[in-house]
């Protein structure tokens, strides 16, 4: 199973910049908004699509709940599970930190995965499936999808 990591961190400013920017101008385009009137938060609430920084967090952070909750690879799943910080005053809550000290070790997945403090529902959980994961990721990432 490979693991793709989020635009933020493995691609170089300027072609993150030039890809959301395509992706805008797309936007606007099906919108038929050629004179740039409607902004940008208003054309990702209208078309209920989520930002390609967004996506990519979402389609990481699935793949991360299931390794942990099959703990399959068993290799992969014992370097993130090295990583991850449990709380004892609320269960089913974690957040992976970083233990680098070169910029090498900031490569690594484990290292990568600072936007799981963003979700505030339980997701260390054997009996959680898919839908309820794709829910939760939906509900925490995606800025259409408020609540």
């Amino acid at each position: 199973m490979r693991i793709v990591s989020s635009t933020k961190e493995s691609l170089k400013k300027s072609t993150k910049v030039k890809f959301n920017s395509m992706y805008f101008r797309l936007l606007r385009i099906t919108t038929r908004d050629f004179k740039r009137e409607i902004s940008k938060t208003d054309l990702i609430k209208r078309c209920k699509r989520a930002t390609p920084n967004e996506l990519a967090k979402y389609t990481t952070s699935s793949k991360v709940i299931k390794i942990i909750r099959d703990e399959r690879p068993v290799n992969l799943y014992n370097r993130l599970k090295s990583n991850l910080y449990t709380e004892n005053r609320r269960p089913g809550l974690g957040f992976f930190y970083d233990n680098s000290t070169n910029m090498r070790g900031k490569q690594s997945i484990q290292n990568r995965l600072p936007y799981f403090r963003l979700i505030s529902d339980q997701w260390i959980n054997k009996e959680i499936t898919d839908d309820a994961i794709r829910m939760l990721l939906k509900k925490t990432f995606f800025t259409y999808c408020e609540t």
